[in-house]
């Protein structure tokens, strides 16, 4: 059975492979872009929660270089 996201993946191992230890395959600049995303995605979701409040006060960054 083919993945249709991963066409090199072949059996379970390939696909167990992928999904815990793909990001060993990118490139450091892939590896970093993919960090930026998760963390965009984690501010978006914690941002109006009172912890955050009070860590990042009023402001919620909008991007990495905000924070």
């Amino acid at each position: 059975m083919r993945s249709i996201r991963y066409p090199i993946v072949h059996s379970d191992s390939d696909r167990i492979w992928q999904k815990h230890c793909g990001f060993l395959d990118l490139t450091t600049e892939q590896f970093m872009a993919v960090q930026e995303i998760l963390l965009a995605q984690q501010l978006e979701r914690i941002g109006d929660s009172p912890l955050a409040r009070k860590l990042m006060g009023d402001h919620t960054p909008k991007s990495i270089d905000e924070l």
